[in-house]
């Protein structure tokens, strides 16, 4: 949205913003800044609102797994529901810094809001019914794997990844000095790089697509599970999605500058810094 302030402003006032606005490492250091104030902000409000509402943990039976329960007495009654306000914080912050005519911004806020949703759903059905069971396990791995076929296919697919007013992303790769070849979407989605290796490992390229298309799935897929798997007795999934996100953070970082990602051997993906916003 900043882009799109940044544009009006100088089209029809000649006021132009500083340059350092734009920029991927500047964005991200103030939509990192803006979820931490949101959160710091309406988090105690959030909370007390929680307990008023009495929407706290459910804890699994003793008789059905005594040691767990016993590990996870001490979380009975605390407030879940708790995502709504980290998946606020993102989106508040997506909106404000990232680039709205950048495809991946788009990817990110469905893939994000369609698996929060899905896990708002399963703390609902535990509220509701006052136990820890919450959606059925073939019910969640239908709706994810539903979610990233979606976004697989909408890479996979040019047909689809031409529909909307985003611009797809596209790859380039050092032929040589000042001379790159360009790959669209579907062709570098197809390409599986190993970091610090200038040539891909694997081109899954004609009939091999499918190949590709249930990667993108199973990761995605993967991933969330993982992260519901991981979160724990002591907040153990944001750990770990701390020092995730940094990485991931980065390496979309390098990979939108055209130099260094030339001089790491990594992909270049325009666009892959707003992944890091």
């Amino acid at each position: 949205m900043l882009i799109w302030l940044a544009a009006w402003l100088h089209a029809y006032f000649g006021y132009t913003l500083p340059t350092a606005f734009t920029y991927f490492s500047t964005r991200m250091i103030f939509a990192s800044a803006t979820s931490l104030i949101f959160t710091i902000w309406l988090g105690p409000l959030f909370i007390r609102k929680l307990y008023a509402l009495k929407i706290g943990q459910t804890i699994r039976d003793s008789d059905e797994c005594p040691l767990l329960a016993e590990l996870h007495g001490k979380k009975k009654d605390t407030p879940t529901m708790g995502g709504v306000l980290i998946l606020s914080a993102m989106v508040v912050s997506l909106f404000l810094w990232m680039d709205l005519e950048s495809a991946f911004t788009w990817i990110l806020l469905f893939v994000t809001l369609a698996l929060g949703f899905l896990g708002g759903i399963d703390d609902y059905l535990k509220l509701r019914h006052k136990n820890s069971r919450g959606l059925s396990g073939r019910n969640k791995l239908l709706v994810q794997v539903g979610v990233s076929s979606m976004i697989a296919l909408y890479l996979l697919c040019p047909a689809v990844t031409s529909l909307g007013a985003v611009k797809p992303p596209t790859a380039k790769m050092q032929l040589e000095p000042k001379k790159y070849a360009t790959f669209p979407t579907d062709a570098y989605v197809t390409r599986l790089y190993v970091p610090f290796f200038k040539e891909p490992i694997l081109i899954l390229d004609g009939w091999l697509k499918i190949v590709s298309f249930a990667l993108i799935v199973f990761v995605i897929t993967g991933a969330s599970n993982a992260v519901n798997l991981t979160d724990g007795l002591d907040g153990l999934a944001a750990g770990c999605l701390v020092m995730v996100s940094i990485v991931l953070a980065l390496f979309a970082f390098l990979s939108n500058h055209i130099d260094l990602a030339r001089y790491l051997h990594i992909l270049y993906i325009e666009d892959s810094g707003e992944i890091g916003v």
